[in-house]
């Protein structure tokens, strides 16, 4: 009879862990689709920054200003510039 209660607890505690781990499992997937999420939108946001920096380029390119205020204001290399 102790037996059966000892092997039934056993069992017990053993779904217990399993579903502990399966929600920290979770939470981990969670966090991690976050993270993706998150880092997906800074990359979009920073492309965005760059194609708006190159437009500015070249409209200041096609006032004729100087290549090193170009640099100065865009924050492009002067190799990005010349490619305009």
């Amino acid at each position: 009879m102790q037996e059966n209660e000892n092997i039934k607890n056993a069992m017990e505690k053993l779904e217990e862990v399993s579903q502990d781990e399966k929600l920290r499992r979770i939470a981990e997937l969670k966090e991690k689709a976050r993270r993706d999420e998150i880092s997906g939108l800074n990359g979009a946001r920073r492309e965005g920054e760059r194609k708006s920096k190159i437009e500015v380029a070249k409209k200041m390119k096609e006032e004729k200003l100087s290549v090193e205020l170009i640099i100065k204001i865009t924050e492009l290399t002067k190799e990005e510039i010349e490619k305009l």
